[in-house]
């Protein structure tokens, strides 16, 4: 009865608390692109946050530039676009969230005058 007891939380051990994270079909997406550059010691950032697997722009979605000293913020317009303009050279950790979606995060690094755009793809795993 205490080995038959023993297996049977050996297994529920295994199957519960191993952690399984889940499987995704699709990766997300992040491609940053330096598109020209200005006269200027500040950079413009542009960029689109749609979902991988739908291929639909997401409204709403909280893009985020943050390094030591600066920290933008903006939602996406009703097309998935978003534009934050003078933002002052540096690294920065680019976010992105969406209810309903893993949060998205990934660096960058912005040198005077860049004008870049990035495109964030977001995944669930429904």
């Amino acid at each position: 009865m205490v080995s038959r007891m023993l297996k049977v939380s050996v297994i529920a051990l295994v199957c519960f608390g191993c952690g399984i994270k889940p499987r995704y079909r699709h990766r997300p997406v992040f491609i940053f692109s330096k598109i020209g550059s200005m006269d200027t010691t500040t950079s413009n950032v542009t960029g689109n946050v749609f979902d991988v697997r739908e291929k639909l722009v997401l409204e709403g979605a909280v893009v985020t530039l943050m390094n030591q000293q600066y920290t933008y913020r903006q939602a996406s317009n009703g097309e998935g676009n978003f534009d934050f303009s003078h933002v002052v050279s540096g690294k920065y950790e680019v976010s992105s969230r969406f209810l309903g979606y893993y949060t998205f995060k990934d660096s960058i690094q912005l040198e005077p005058g860049d004008i870049v755009n990035i495109k964030i793809g977001h995944i669930t795993d429904w």
